[in-house]
């Protein structure tokens, strides 16, 4: 996260815009890893596209999007 924010950060956004776009990506960084993931575990079982929501839902909205909230109010 730190590295998405030092990224961002460097940007000549308005700081809303900043945190608008850290926590946009972050959730979609961390979606497109749970998906990846689910790509490897449908090799062996829960391979429905209901798996699939869980396996990105749940990462974007708790680790992406909570995290992010949380990384950005420690950092200011």
């Amino acid at each position: 996260m730190n590295t998405l924010w030092k990224k961002i950060n460097k940007s000549k956004f308005k700081n809303k815009t900043k945190t608008y776009l850290f926590l946009f990506f972050n959730s979609v960084m961390c979606g497109v890893l749970g998906l990846l993931v689910w790509l490897v575990v449908s090799r062996f079982a829960l391979n429905t596209i209901d798996w699939a929501i869980c396996f990105a839902g749940y990462p974007a909205l708790f680790i992406g999007l909570f995290g992010g909230f949380f990384f950005l109010f420690r950092k200011n």
